[in-house]
């Protein structure tokens, strides 16, 4: 009975780290992915397009933020 359990817990601590490990490679490979691009857009001297691409990429993580980094509005 002991055997049976430490070989389901085992399977599924295996599962999750491999299913872990795949996101991570995926991610890491998004990046590589992103940075090949401006490093092209760079190489063409088109900074218009890199500071575009930057700002659209940075706006769309910091919104899932929220508001902690920023002051609020305070009237005196």
């Amino acid at each position: 009975m002991t055997n049976a359990i430490l070989a389901v817990v085992s399977a599924i601590v295996v599962f999750w780290l491999k299913r872990k490990l795949a996101r991570e490679q995926n991610e890491k490979e998004q990046l590589k992915a992103t940075l090949h691009k401006i490093d092209k857009m760079v190489a063409d001297g088109n900074a218009d397009s890199v500071n575009e691409f930057l700002d659209v990429n940075l706006r769309v993580q910091d919104s899932g933020r929220g508001n902690s980094g920023k002051q609020k509005n305070k009237k005196s």
